[in-house]
């Protein structure tokens, strides 16, 4: 019969020799034991292009490193490269590694943004740690985003949005030169309608052509000393109507003449407008005349605008010619009249965002009375 004594005295002998015998590495306290975590430091950023120094991006170690390793981020979304560029350079599978010498407590790659002067617009970046060596392992926030900013979209409009009796709305799409592209517009006063606008420029940027949809219409733009002189609105190259363009001595736009396809096929005088303005180079009014006899004109309508905001005003309430702004403040109040009766639009400023961080929005109310 076994001693119990004896059994337990020698199952004591061989633990102590196993424990004495354990690999180094797995001791409490050895590199294995003391994994340290990797993590992005915040989970997202934004960079603007003209930023020469670019943005230093950190990873975050949860313990000095007791011994070398390194990491690998995975950049998700390498499509918009000629947009920045990384240090460390990535691999051709658009992995950056990056050493972890002994005793660091953080990593780090720079982003440097490619300053093009031209319009791209913005863009996004996704960066994840896929993968750790030595004594590092994964933490839990392993993903970073980070927006690069267009800066020569720097204050252009993004939308401008008239709320209240008055609903209409536009937004507006840029080319890389900085220039309108497109100009998607909405009304819902009377009526709803929608469409957009394509503008098209010359070899010294002015507006020739605005094509317009729904229509199918091309209207083509004739210029002299940089003012434009005639318009010509076509479908399928066939003249539907046509316009002139008269300037004071100041170069501010003081009539045009539309001359329109009747259905006896001739072009004729349709509409003759004349306009008015303060000291402040802001429309005071607007006549819009009809023929009434071989020489005589009758007043159509009138708009007469009394009262201006002293904000600046990126989209004027009559969008006449795409090289002019008739209206460079907001207007306040404006007076219609036609047929007899009179009413007034009045507008207050609900949002005006202009930062330089993204494109702005004009957001106003308009009440009619």
């Amino acid at each position: 019969m076994n001693n119990p004594k004896k059994s337990l005295g020698i199952c004591l002998m061989v633990l102590a020799f196993l424990a004495c015998n354990v690999d180094e590495n797995m001791k409490p306290g050895s590199p294995e034991q003391q994994k340290v975590r990797a993590n992005f430091d915040i989970p997202s950023a934004t960079l603007m292009e003209n930023t020469s120094e670019g943005l230093m991006v950190q990873i975050s170690l949860s313990d000095p490193v007791p011994s070398e390793g390194s990491i690998t981020v995975m950049l998700h979304n390498p499509q918009n490269n000629d947009l920045f560029s990384l240090w460390p350079s990535p691999d051709d599978e658009n992995k950056i590694h990056l050493p972890a010498e002994k005793g660091v407590t953080s990593v780090t790659f720079q982003v440097l943004p490619v300053n093009d002067g031209v319009i791209k617009g913005h863009s996004s970046l996704t960066f994840e740690i896929i993968q750790t060596t030595g004594s590092l392992m994964l933490g839990k926030d392993l993903n970073f985003e980070l927006e690069l900013l267009d800066d020569e979209l720097s204050g252009k409009l993004k939308a401008h949005e008239t709320l209240g009796h008055w609903k209409a709305k536009k937004l507006f799409e840029y080319h890389p030169s900085g220039k309108i592209h497109k100009v998607f517009w909405e009304t819902e006063t009377p009526m709803k309608y929608s469409g957009v606008n394509l503008y098209k420029y010359d070899e010294w940027e002015k507006v020739v052509v605005i094509e317009e949809e729904p229509g199918g219409a091309t209207v083509v733009f004739s210029y002299l000393d940089n003012k434009i002189i005639k318009s010509e609105k076509k479908v399928d190259e066939y003249l539907r109507s046509y316009t002139h363009y008269d300037y004071n001595s100041a170069g501010e736009l003081i009539g045009q003449t539309m001359y329109e396809r009747q259905l006896n096929g001739n072009l004729d005088i349709s509409i003759h407008t004349v306009y008015t303005y303060h000291s402040s180079g802001n429309i005071h009014s607007i006549k819009q005349m009809v023929p009434d006899g071989p020489e005589n004109w009758r007043l159509l309508t009138q708009f007469t605008f009394g009262e201006y905001i002293d904000k600046p005003n990126p989209v004027p309430y009559f969008d006449v010619l795409p090289n002019i702004n008739i209206q460079p403040n907001l207007p306040g109040k404006v007076v219609v009249e036609t047929g007899g009766l009179a009413c007034t639009i009045s507008w207050v400023i609900l949002t005006m965002s202009k930062a330089s961080l993204s494109p702005g929005r004009l957001q106003v109310r308009a009440a009619v009375s």
